[in-house]
């Protein structure tokens, strides 16, 4: 990531990453998302950056219902299945578990 602070190796995917600017990043920041806080952590979706770049009101509420998942109760791995298993296959959803699941560090805790 080219992110202030940030350990080598982390990575970011499609977030507001400029949030996260001069903070401590030792997870990976995963798409469609803000972070902030020192360390960064996850603080919701980037509405903004969804509605800017054309995501339809279903789109971005099926991904707010992924990090819902992610971010709830069970382990990041059980989240992954969940989702595979629940969401049909888009772009949105495989970006999403793809970025996941390759990351090394594991990825934000929330603030939320």
């Amino acid at each position: 990531a080219d992110v202030q602070g940030a350990h080598e190796g982390v990575f970011g995917g499609w977030s507001d990453s400029g949030s996260a600017n001069g903070n401590t990043v030792t997870k990976d920041v995963p798409p469609y998302v803000l972070a902030g806080r020192n360390p960064v952590m996850f603080e919701g979706i980037n509405l903004v950056g969804l509605r800017r770049r054309g995501f339809d009101a279903s789109t971005i509420e099926e991904i707010k219902d992924m990090y819902r998942i992610i971010y709830g109760p069970g382990t990041v791995a059980e989240a992954c299945a969940r989702i595979a298993g629940t969401f049909p296959q888009s772009e949105h959803r495989d970006n999403i578990l793809n970025f996941i699941t390759a990351s090394k560090r594991g990825i934000i805790k929330s603030a939320v």
